[in-house]
């Protein structure tokens, strides 16, 4: 529909209807994608979403209850005055959902909650034993683009955890950057693991692919083009 009837005010009202009616949580964070991509920075626009909304009695203010349209404004209007009390939030507030808090951190840069997040999509991928959904792997993605994750990405290059040092690889080199040094630095650790038969190569989330790995494993694959143009394994 967006395809047939970009910007206009049918699918607008479609858009708005599946935002606020929808059962499962992809289709409404798909409508807010598109949504923010057709209408972003539309004041107009904006005013209709909100009006579908009823806010509820009490304070401005209710951390079990969150606008279904929150990711659409992160998306869209990032400077809107619904957004302030949840980009000024010391600690994640209750309910809401991993997406939203992501792009709520491509505004604030918060990297205690990107990092929670992360935390968070790990330990569901373990549980569940498969992939999480494409919008997860692209909201960290979009999120990895921004300077403030550039820096908890390469905290996390150097972290104990192996999914949290796995998925901050694999993140960086999806985003094209990972230095010289940085890939010197990890076919030294190749090197390391495979040459010392008493180490442990614990598997690892790969939250981009989804993949469960070992280090190695994930080395070698994110850095084979690199490896085939000079810098080569034992």
């Amino acid at each position: 529909m967006a395809e047939l009837l970009p910007n206009s005010a049918e699918l607008r009202a479609h858009l708005i209807e599946s935002i606020n009616e929808s059962s499962r949580d992809d289709t409404s964070f798909e409508a807010q994608k598109i949504f923010a991509e057709q209408f972003e920075g539309d004041e107009q626009a904006l005013i209709e979403l909100q009006k579908c909304w009823v806010k509820p009695d009490g304070p401005a203010f209710i951390p079990e209850l969150h606008p279904p349209f929150l990711y659409a404004l992160a998306l869209g209007w990032p400077h809107s005055p619904l957004l302030r009390p949840y980009l000024e939030q010391k600690k994640l507030p209750k309910g809401l959902p991993i997406i939203t808090t992501l792009a709520l951190c491509r505004i604030n840069g918060n990297k205690d909650h990107a990092l929670a997040c992360i935390d968070t999509l790990i330990k569901i991928t373990l549980e569940d034993g498969r992939a999480l959904p494409d919008l997860y792997s692209q909201s960290l993605r979009n999120w990895a683009r921004t300077p403030n994750a550039e820096i908890l990405l390469r905290r996390l290059i150097d972290d104990r955890d192996s999914s949290r040092k796995i998925t901050a690889i694999s993140l960086l080199a999806a985003m094209g950057k990972l230095t010289d040094e940085d890939r010197t630095a990890l076919v030294q650790q190749f090197n390391e693991v495979l040459g010392d038969t008493t180490k442990s190569c614990p598997d690892g989330v790969d939250l981009v692919n989804g993949t469960v790995t070992t280090l190695p494993q994930a080395i070698y694959r994110l850095l084979t083009p690199e490896l085939n143009n000079g810098i080569r394994l034992r």
